[in-house]
């Protein structure tokens, strides 16, 4: 499993996760957890803050890409609910 950090504007962190668990307030979807993250920051930043946050749990992280059609409803959707619950 993967973690995915993501910013709403869309800045999406990738880390690998043991036993199919993902850690309060990111968000599961296939083999990967993803996170939205509010910051607003640089593209290379941005990679210096994923990296940050795997390291946090103890893996590596990366900006998140989107491989295909279903994963791209799932963000879009997770987008759109996190951007309602503010």
């Amino acid at each position: 499993m993967s973690f995915v950090c993501m910013k709403l504007c869309v800045l999406a962190f990738v880390a690998t996760v043991v036993f199919c668990a993902c850690p309060n307030s990111w968000s599961h979807y296939e083999d990967k957890c993803f996170f939205l993250s509010r910051d607003n920051e640089t593209f290379a930043d941005s990679l210096k803050l994923c990296e940050v946050i795997g390291r946090q749990y103890g893996r590596s992280a990366s900006l998140a890409t989107v491989d295909d059609a279903k994963t791209q409803q799932f963000l879009a959707n997770l987008m759109i609910k996190i951007s309602k619950d503010t």
